[in-house]
């Protein structure tokens, strides 16, 4: 079964891009958000498998959905994956399961969160 990967950023057509990549790339199936509201609202319709979110985003910024993601899936948690070109990444590590600077490094995230991806090209 193909993992459901949510892909988050405010930055006009980063999320877009990267979404295209990982269906491109990957076996996985994703999907582009621009803040964390949007994911929030797609994940009470379909459990996302993975969630890459950029830490400042407007009206829902990717910390607060990470904790929200958290509250919806009890026990059952997507992995969580935080983005950021402003805080500090170690302050980040206890809200994310992985966290990565930005400019981001797509197939590095892949190769961390999912070591068994064979990136095709």
């Amino acid at each position: 079964m193909r993992k459901l990967v949510f892909v988050s950023d405010d930055y006009d057509g980063l999320a877009a891009l990267m979404a295209e990549f990982l269906k491109r790339r990957t076996d996985w199936d994703a999907a582009a958000m621009k803040d964390g509201a949007e994911v929030l609202e797609e994940a009470r319709r379909r459990r996302p498998d993975i969630c890459i979110l950029d830490i400042d985003m407007p009206r829902i910024g990717g910390i607060q959905a990470a904790r929200e993601l958290r509250r919806m899936f009890p026990g059952d948690t997507p992995l969580l994956v935080g983005m950021s070109g402003i805080a500090p990444l170690a302050t980040l590590s206890g809200v994310f399961d992985h966290v990565f600077a930005k400019p981001l490094d797509i197939e590095e995230l892949v190769r961390r969160i999912d070591p068994s991806q064979d990136l095709m090209i």
